[in-house]
Protein backbone atom coordinates (compact mmCIF):
# COMPACT_ATOMS: atom_id res chain seq x y z
CA UNK A 1 0.00 0.00 0.00
CA UNK A 2 1.28 3.47 -1.28
CA UNK A 3 -0.41 6.37 0.16
CA UNK A 4 -0.25 9.95 1.35
CA UNK A 5 -1.48 13.11 0.58
CA UNK A 6 -2.28 14.64 -3.05
CA UNK A 7 0.65 15.85 -5.08
CA UNK A 8 3.07 13.18 -3.51
CA UNK A 9 3.82 11.56 -6.10
CA UNK A 10 2.36 8.11 -5.66
CA UNK A 11 0.78 6.94 -8.88
CA UNK A 12 4.54 7.40 -9.89
CA UNK A 13 6.18 5.34 -7.16
CA UNK A 14 3.26 3.29 -7.24
CA UNK A 15 3.69 2.71 -11.34
CA UNK A 16 7.81 2.04 -10.99
CA UNK A 17 6.94 -0.78 -7.88
CA UNK A 18 4.53 -2.67 -10.14
CA UNK A 19 6.27 -2.48 -13.00
CA UNK A 20 9.80 -4.04 -10.51
CA UNK A 21 7.32 -6.70 -9.34
CA UNK A 22 5.06 -7.59 -12.41
CA UNK A 23 2.44 -6.37 -10.56
CA UNK A 24 -0.75 -4.25 -10.81
CA UNK A 25 -1.73 -0.82 -9.46
CA UNK A 26 -4.76 -0.63 -7.86
CA UNK A 27 -6.05 3.04 -7.46
CA UNK A 28 -7.82 3.76 -3.62
CA UNK A 29 -9.28 7.14 -5.01
CA UNK A 30 -12.64 7.78 -4.14
CA UNK A 31 -12.65 10.60 -7.60
CA UNK A 32 -10.38 8.73 -9.88
CA UNK A 33 -12.85 5.85 -10.21
CA UNK A 34 -14.78 8.35 -12.97
CA UNK A 35 -14.51 8.72 -16.46
CA UNK A 36 -13.98 11.84 -18.02
CA UNK A 37 -12.35 13.64 -14.96
CA UNK A 38 -8.90 12.32 -16.14
CA UNK A 39 -7.19 15.72 -15.79
CA UNK A 40 -8.89 17.42 -12.77
CA UNK A 41 -8.23 14.07 -10.45
CA UNK A 42 -5.11 13.32 -11.95
CA UNK A 43 -5.76 9.63 -13.08
CA UNK A 44 -2.18 7.74 -14.46
CA UNK A 45 -1.67 8.83 -17.46
CA UNK A 46 -0.31 6.99 -20.58
CA UNK A 47 3.30 6.37 -19.36
CA UNK A 48 2.61 4.86 -16.04
CA UNK A 49 0.14 3.02 -17.29
CA UNK A 50 2.43 1.58 -19.92
CA UNK A 51 4.48 0.40 -16.86
CA UNK A 52 2.24 -1.71 -15.21
CA UNK A 53 -1.71 -2.02 -15.70
CA UNK A 54 -4.10 0.18 -13.29
CA UNK A 55 -7.40 -1.82 -12.37
CA UNK A 56 -10.45 0.81 -10.75
CA UNK A 57 -9.32 3.85 -12.38
CA UNK A 58 -12.19 5.17 -14.80
CA UNK A 59 -14.78 2.70 -14.93
CA UNK A 60 -17.42 4.81 -13.92
CA UNK A 61 -20.00 7.47 -15.39
CA UNK A 62 -19.40 10.33 -13.25
CA UNK A 63 -23.52 10.25 -12.73
CA UNK A 64 -22.68 6.96 -10.61
CA UNK A 65 -23.58 6.51 -7.14
CA UNK A 66 -20.45 4.27 -5.95
CA UNK A 67 -19.64 4.11 -2.08
CA UNK A 68 -16.52 3.32 0.15
CA UNK A 69 -18.63 0.15 0.44
CA UNK A 70 -18.58 -0.97 -3.31
CA UNK A 71 -14.94 0.27 -3.75
CA UNK A 72 -14.11 -2.66 -0.94
CA UNK A 73 -15.72 -5.20 -2.72
CA UNK A 74 -14.08 -4.16 -5.83
CA UNK A 75 -10.72 -4.04 -4.58
CA UNK A 76 -11.02 -7.07 -2.42
CA UNK A 77 -12.55 -9.01 -5.54
CA UNK A 78 -9.44 -7.98 -7.77
CA UNK A 79 -6.94 -8.49 -5.15
CA UNK A 80 -8.40 -12.10 -4.74
CA UNK A 81 -8.12 -12.58 -8.66
CA UNK A 82 -4.48 -11.46 -8.69
CA UNK A 83 -3.98 -13.06 -5.16
CA UNK A 84 -5.17 -16.38 -7.28
CA UNK A 85 -2.84 -15.70 -10.80
CA UNK A 86 0.34 -15.18 -7.96
CA UNK A 87 0.71 -11.57 -9.48
CA UNK A 88 1.81 -8.55 -6.26
CA UNK A 89 -0.67 -5.44 -6.03
CA UNK A 90 -0.03 -2.25 -5.07
CA UNK A 91 -2.89 -0.20 -3.85
CA UNK A 92 -1.96 3.46 -3.93
CA UNK A 93 -4.15 6.14 -3.32
CA UNK A 94 -5.15 8.91 -0.40
CA UNK A 95 -9.01 8.26 0.21
CA UNK A 96 -8.73 7.05 3.96
CA UNK A 97 -12.10 4.78 4.08
CA UNK A 98 -11.75 3.35 0.33
CA UNK A 99 -7.86 1.98 1.53
CA UNK A 100 -9.75 1.34 4.75
CA UNK A 101 -12.60 -0.79 2.83
CA UNK A 102 -9.45 -2.74 0.53
CA UNK A 103 -7.82 -3.67 3.66
CA UNK A 104 -9.95 -4.21 6.46
CA UNK A 105 -13.64 -4.16 5.37
CA UNK A 106 -16.00 -1.42 6.75
CA UNK A 107 -18.54 -3.56 8.72
CA UNK A 108 -16.07 -4.63 11.97
CA UNK A 109 -14.44 -2.53 14.34
CA UNK A 110 -11.05 -1.08 13.19
CA UNK A 111 -7.85 -1.00 15.62
CA UNK A 112 -7.81 2.47 16.58
CA UNK A 113 -4.45 5.10 16.58
CA UNK A 114 -2.21 5.74 19.23
CA UNK A 115 -3.95 9.02 20.06
CA UNK A 116 -7.34 8.18 20.61
CA UNK A 117 -7.29 7.11 23.99
CA UNK A 118 -5.63 10.32 24.90
CA UNK A 119 -8.12 12.02 22.57
CA UNK A 120 -11.26 10.14 24.08
CA UNK A 121 -10.10 11.34 28.00
CA UNK A 122 -9.51 14.42 27.44
CA UNK A 123 -13.03 15.00 25.63
CA UNK A 124 -14.68 13.35 28.71
CA UNK A 125 -12.98 15.70 30.69
CA UNK A 126 -14.23 18.51 28.84
CA UNK A 127 -17.78 16.75 28.95
CA UNK A 128 -17.32 17.07 32.54
CA UNK A 129 -16.25 20.85 32.62
CA UNK A 130 -18.02 22.11 29.91
CA UNK A 131 -21.33 20.65 30.21
CA UNK A 132 -23.60 18.97 27.46
CA UNK A 133 -24.88 21.59 25.82
CA UNK A 134 -21.56 23.05 24.76
CA UNK A 135 -20.36 19.44 23.56
CA UNK A 136 -23.34 19.25 21.41
CA UNK A 137 -22.66 23.02 20.26
CA UNK A 138 -19.23 22.34 18.99
CA UNK A 139 -20.85 18.57 17.45
CA UNK A 140 -23.33 20.82 15.35
CA UNK A 141 -20.47 23.21 14.45
CA UNK A 142 -18.54 19.96 13.00
CA UNK A 143 -20.88 17.71 12.20
CA UNK A 144 -24.36 19.47 12.01
CA UNK A 145 -25.83 16.37 10.11
CA UNK A 146 -25.19 14.17 13.20
CA UNK A 147 -25.93 16.78 15.83
CA UNK A 148 -29.66 17.24 14.39
CA UNK A 149 -30.55 13.20 14.89
CA UNK A 150 -29.38 13.14 18.58
CA UNK A 151 -30.26 13.98 21.98
CA UNK A 152 -27.80 16.75 23.57
CA UNK A 153 -27.34 14.45 26.47
CA UNK A 154 -26.45 11.20 24.51
CA UNK A 155 -22.94 11.54 25.84
CA UNK A 156 -21.84 8.43 24.00
CA UNK A 157 -23.27 9.66 20.78
CA UNK A 158 -21.94 12.90 21.15
CA UNK A 159 -18.05 12.18 21.88
CA UNK A 160 -17.94 9.84 19.75
CA UNK A 161 -19.06 11.90 16.84
CA UNK A 162 -16.34 14.90 18.00
CA UNK A 163 -13.78 12.31 18.43
CA UNK A 164 -13.99 10.55 15.11
CA UNK A 165 -14.27 14.78 13.35
CA UNK A 166 -10.80 15.31 15.32
CA UNK A 167 -9.06 11.85 13.79
CA UNK A 168 -10.40 12.16 10.56
CA UNK A 169 -10.73 15.89 9.50
CA UNK A 170 -14.93 14.82 8.67
CA UNK A 171 -18.02 14.62 9.93
CA UNK A 172 -18.99 11.17 11.16
CA UNK A 173 -22.38 11.23 9.53
CA UNK A 174 -20.40 11.87 5.78
CA UNK A 175 -18.40 8.98 6.44
CA UNK A 176 -21.30 6.81 7.14
CA UNK A 177 -22.64 8.66 3.69
CA UNK A 178 -19.19 7.53 2.14
CA UNK A 179 -19.54 4.18 3.04
CA UNK A 180 -23.08 3.15 2.15
CA UNK A 181 -24.67 3.29 5.43
CA UNK A 182 -28.15 4.30 5.48
CA UNK A 183 -29.54 7.79 6.38
CA UNK A 184 -30.86 6.75 10.02
CA UNK A 185 -28.99 3.38 10.73
CA UNK A 186 -25.48 3.40 12.10
CA UNK A 187 -24.62 -0.22 10.54
CA UNK A 188 -23.45 -0.73 7.21
CA UNK A 189 -26.01 -2.18 4.33
CA UNK A 190 -25.57 -6.44 3.96
CA UNK A 191 -25.26 -8.91 7.15
CA UNK A 192 -22.89 -6.61 9.30
CA UNK A 193 -19.52 -9.15 8.96
CA UNK A 194 -16.75 -8.08 8.38
CA UNK A 195 -14.07 -9.55 6.01
CA UNK A 196 -10.91 -10.85 7.01
CA UNK A 197 -8.13 -8.51 6.93
CA UNK A 198 -6.05 -8.21 3.91
CA UNK A 199 -2.24 -8.52 5.32
CA UNK A 200 -0.01 -5.61 3.46
CA UNK A 201 3.40 -3.53 4.06
CA UNK A 202 1.58 -0.06 4.00
CA UNK A 203 4.08 3.19 3.46
CA UNK A 204 3.46 6.72 3.65
CA UNK A 205 5.11 8.92 1.12
CA UNK A 206 5.94 12.24 3.38
CA UNK A 207 6.51 15.73 2.12
CA UNK A 208 7.74 19.47 4.19
CA UNK A 209 4.35 21.78 3.95
CA UNK A 210 6.71 24.18 2.09
CA UNK A 211 7.28 21.52 -0.68
CA UNK A 212 3.97 19.77 -0.76
CA UNK A 213 2.38 23.46 -1.06
CA UNK A 214 4.85 24.24 -4.07
CA UNK A 215 4.06 20.79 -5.51
CA UNK A 216 0.33 21.46 -5.61
CA UNK A 217 1.10 24.43 -7.11
CA UNK A 218 2.79 23.15 -9.74
CA UNK A 219 0.50 20.11 -10.46
CA UNK A 220 -1.92 22.96 -11.16
CA UNK A 221 0.48 24.64 -13.72
CA UNK A 222 0.42 21.22 -15.55
CA UNK A 223 -3.33 20.35 -15.17
CA UNK A 224 -4.28 23.83 -17.19
CA UNK A 225 -1.36 23.35 -19.41
CA UNK A 226 -3.02 19.35 -20.33
CA UNK A 227 -6.70 21.09 -20.39
CA UNK A 228 -8.38 21.38 -17.13
CA UNK A 229 -10.24 24.31 -17.86
CA UNK A 230 -11.53 22.49 -21.63
CA UNK A 231 -12.53 19.36 -19.42
CA UNK A 232 -14.38 21.00 -16.81
CA UNK A 233 -16.23 23.49 -19.64
CA UNK A 234 -17.46 19.91 -21.24
CA UNK A 235 -18.38 18.72 -18.01
CA UNK A 236 -20.72 21.29 -17.35
CA UNK A 237 -21.75 21.68 -20.96
CA UNK A 238 -23.27 17.73 -20.13
CA UNK A 239 -24.72 18.10 -16.74
CA UNK A 240 -25.64 22.05 -16.37
CA UNK A 241 -26.39 22.76 -13.08
CA UNK A 242 -27.40 19.39 -12.22
CA UNK A 243 -24.29 18.27 -11.35
CA UNK A 244 -23.36 14.67 -10.20
CA UNK A 245 -21.74 14.02 -6.58
CA UNK A 246 -18.78 13.43 -8.21
CA UNK A 247 -18.40 16.71 -10.00
CA UNK A 248 -17.97 18.51 -6.54
CA UNK A 249 -14.75 17.27 -6.71
CA UNK A 250 -11.80 20.26 -6.38
CA UNK A 251 -11.32 21.69 -9.52
CA UNK A 252 -14.77 21.27 -10.91
CA UNK A 253 -16.82 23.08 -8.36
CA UNK A 254 -14.57 26.24 -8.65
CA UNK A 255 -14.33 25.74 -12.42
CA UNK A 256 -18.45 25.50 -12.77
CA UNK A 257 -18.57 28.61 -10.00
CA UNK A 258 -16.31 30.72 -12.80
CA UNK A 259 -18.36 29.81 -15.75
CA UNK A 260 -21.64 30.87 -13.95
CA UNK A 261 -19.79 34.27 -13.57
CA UNK A 262 -19.64 34.38 -9.93
CA UNK A 263 -15.43 34.38 -9.62
CA UNK A 264 -12.79 35.45 -12.09
CA UNK A 265 -10.88 32.64 -13.21
CA UNK A 266 -8.17 33.67 -11.65
CA UNK A 267 -10.01 33.75 -8.21
CA UNK A 268 -11.40 30.34 -9.34
CA UNK A 269 -7.59 28.71 -9.78
CA UNK A 270 -6.67 30.59 -6.32
CA UNK A 271 -9.51 28.22 -4.76
CA UNK A 272 -8.41 25.09 -6.00
CA UNK A 273 -5.01 25.93 -4.53
CA UNK A 274 -6.65 26.85 -1.27
CA UNK A 275 -8.85 23.80 -1.20
CA UNK A 276 -6.34 21.35 -2.39
CA UNK A 277 -4.18 22.30 0.51
CA UNK A 278 -6.46 21.89 3.17
CA UNK A 279 -7.13 18.25 1.34
CA UNK A 280 -3.54 17.37 1.76
CA UNK A 281 -4.16 18.71 5.67
CA UNK A 282 -6.61 16.48 6.27
CA UNK A 283 -4.68 13.29 4.21
CA UNK A 284 -1.06 13.55 6.09
CA UNK A 285 -3.26 13.82 9.58
CA UNK A 286 -4.90 10.90 8.65
CA UNK A 287 -2.20 8.61 7.26
CA UNK A 288 0.06 9.79 10.75
CA UNK A 289 -2.62 8.36 12.50
CA UNK A 290 -2.43 5.51 11.72
CA UNK A 291 -0.23 2.88 13.45
CA UNK A 292 0.86 0.61 10.60
CA UNK A 293 1.78 2.96 7.50
CA UNK A 294 6.37 3.57 7.70
CA UNK A 295 7.10 6.79 6.51
CA UNK A 296 9.16 7.70 3.47
CA UNK A 297 10.52 10.88 2.04
CA UNK A 298 8.52 11.34 -1.68
CA UNK A 299 11.96 11.42 -3.57
CA UNK A 300 13.28 9.85 -6.38
CA UNK A 301 14.38 7.07 -3.78
CA UNK A 302 11.25 5.99 -2.87
CA UNK A 303 10.03 3.30 -5.05
CA UNK A 304 13.69 1.94 -4.34
CA UNK A 305 13.50 2.06 -0.28
CA UNK A 306 9.79 0.39 -0.34
CA UNK A 307 10.75 -2.39 -2.93
CA UNK A 308 13.89 -2.90 -1.03
CA UNK A 309 11.72 -3.60 1.86
CA UNK A 310 9.19 -5.97 0.46
CA UNK A 311 11.78 -8.47 -0.67
CA UNK A 312 13.38 -8.26 2.94
CA UNK A 313 9.70 -9.32 3.94
CA UNK A 314 9.61 -12.47 1.59
CA UNK A 315 10.48 -15.58 2.72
Amino acid sequence: MVGGATATGKSEVAAELAAELGGVVISADSRQVYRGLEIGTAQPHARLRELAPHRLVGFLSPAASYSAGQYGDDARRVLAILAAAGRPAVLCGGTGLYIRAALRGLAGPHAPPRERRNRREALARRWAVEGAEAMHAELARVDPGLATRIHSHDRQRVLRGLEFYAEHAMPLSAAWREAGFSATEERPRGNGVAPAPIASLRYRLELSGAELDRRIAERLAVMLREGLVEEARALRARYGDDTPRSLEAVGYAELFAHFRGEVRLDEALERIRVRTRRYAKRQRTWFRNQDDYAPVPAERCACSAILSAWRKSQP
